[in-house]
């Protein structure tokens, strides 16, 4: 009997070890997480800060670049005053906000800005925007969606999918089959293109327009028949950046001039080249009027930190 006695209050001092145990990590937890969530305030009121600062010293008419990274996992949203707002000194404004959740309907932490951002949501790790001060608005172009492991940056896209829209109507449906005049991109390159649009019309360049984008493989082998040389046309058995609909061919002015070399460089194609940059495309090296956005060498370009490649 005195041995069940011992045994029972062993077994009691034992589960009170353990609630006692329980309830320090309860506690920790929760002191944890509060100090994380501190933390990530803080760091999302910081970001934005910097974010506002960044925009104020962008002179009007250019790009600058500047990064996004914390707090990771949250998210960058934009809203143009006539947009509901999670933040009550947003109201009526022009807003940016960082998020816990894309949807901003938790841990929002928000300020009002000089004027639209237009509407955005990008996912916070290292992402490297472009931004550009039209005057009236900024635009926004992502340029990496990072993933850093061990010191090495992989690029990820997702732009090269989805279907082939009219640049010159846009909404329009691309009509290649019955009109190989129509320049078309994938749906998701044409406010890539706007962006550029927007800048070229911000500097004064009102004839931006597209030469070439989306090729059927039948318009790339016919280019290529007619001139097999892979240093400017692409052979139609490979990965083709036209044939995926996120390669563009354009010009302006002068530069619209057919017989003109490939390789020139002046002032003109120095200023075609801001405007493309500006919204995020890379140049091929061999060529002063291709640009491409999401494609392979976008990848590689922005991986070297280049925009010609």
């Amino acid at each position: 009997m005195k041995r069940g006695m011992i045994l029972l209050k062993e077994v009691m001092y034992l589960l009170l070890a353990i609630a006692v145990i329980a309830i320090i990590l309860i506690a920790g937890s929760k002191v944890y997480s509060m100090v994380s969530a501190s933390q990530e305030g803080a760091q999302a009121q910081g970001t934005i800060e910097n974010f506002i600062t960044f925009l104020k010293n962008i002179p009007s008419g250019q790009m600058d670049k500047t990064l996004l990274y914390a707090p990771s996992g949250y998210w960058f949203v934009s809203y143009t005053k006539d947009e509901q707002k999670p933040a009550s000194e947003c109201y009526g404004k022009d807003c940016i906000c960082i998020c816990k959740t894309e949807g901003c309907d938790s841990d929002s932490y928000c300020a009002a800005v000089d004027k639209p951002v237009g509407s955005n949501k990008i996912a916070i790790r290292l992402t490297e925007l472009r931004v550009t001060n039209n005057g009236n608005d900024y635009s926004i172009a992502e340029t990496i969606k990072d993933v850093l492991n061990e010191g090495e940056v992989t690029v990820e896209s997702d732009k090269c999918y989805g279907k082939p829209v009219s640049l010159v109507r846009l909404g329009d449906a691309c009509r290649l089959g019955t009109n190989p005049n129509d320049k078309c991109a994938l749906e998701s390159i044409v406010p890539i293109y706007e962006k550029a649009q927007a800048y070229a019309k911000s500097i004064g360049i009102t004839d931006l327009q597209v030469t070439s984008g989306y090729r059927t493989i039948a318009m790339q082998t016919a280019l290529w028949n007619e001139n097999p040389n892979p240093q400017f046309v692409c052979p139609p058995g490979n990965k083709c950046p036209h044939l995926t609909g996120c390669a563009l061919d354009v010009c302006f002015g002068e530069l619209c001039d057919k017989g003109l070399s490939p390789y020139l460089s002046n002032e003109n194609t120095t200023l075609l080249e801001e405007i493309m940059f500006s919204a995020g495309f890379v140049r091929y090296k061999n060529e002063y009027w291709h640009f491409e956005y999401g494609t392979d060498r976008w990848q590689t370009c922005t991986n070297e930190k280049v925009n010609v490649c």
